[in-house]
């Protein structure tokens, strides 16, 4: 069976909140989305446990504060209803009293698996489109 409305929406929600905790530096709701078994590959970081993942959201905290803000956007989601792919484009953005820079775009691939009942990140591959060296 495929992938059901309630499935594409539960997966959805899924990204608003990894995108909402991330940049409001909330470790446990970031590490819940994630399943026990994970990869996360980045440029500057490839993770698979969750004390990996909270160290992340700390070092994102440390560097930027609150003033990030992660936007993913163009979803493509596909799956049999135990587990699932997600590809998107990704933008983030820092913000200040005056002004909205850019940080940086990319294409990010997710796999995802239902695990009692919810949808669960397996794995996160994230391909910049800036020179990594830059952002």
């Amino acid at each position: 069976m495929g992938l059901t409305v309630e499935d594409r929406l539960d997966i959805l929600q899924l990204f608003s909140r990894y995108n909402m905790s991330l940049d409001a530096g909330d470790k446990e709701t970031f590490v819940s989305l994630f399943s026990e078994e994970f990869f996360f590959d980045s440029p500057r970081h490839v993770m698979h446990t969750h004390d990996e993942l909270r160290a992340f959201v700390q070092e994102a905290m440390d560097n930027h504060g609150a003033t990030m803000r992660h936007l993913m956007y163009n979803q493509i989601i596909e799956g049999d209803g135990s587990t699932a792919t997600m590809k998107c484009y990704g933008l983030t953005y820092k913000t200040s009293d005056a002004t909205i820079v850019p940080s940086y775009s990319a294409i990010y691939n997710h796999k995802l698996a239902k695990v009692n009942g919810e949808w669960k990140l397996t794995g996160r591959e994230v391909l910049l489109d800036q020179d990594e060296r830059n952002v």
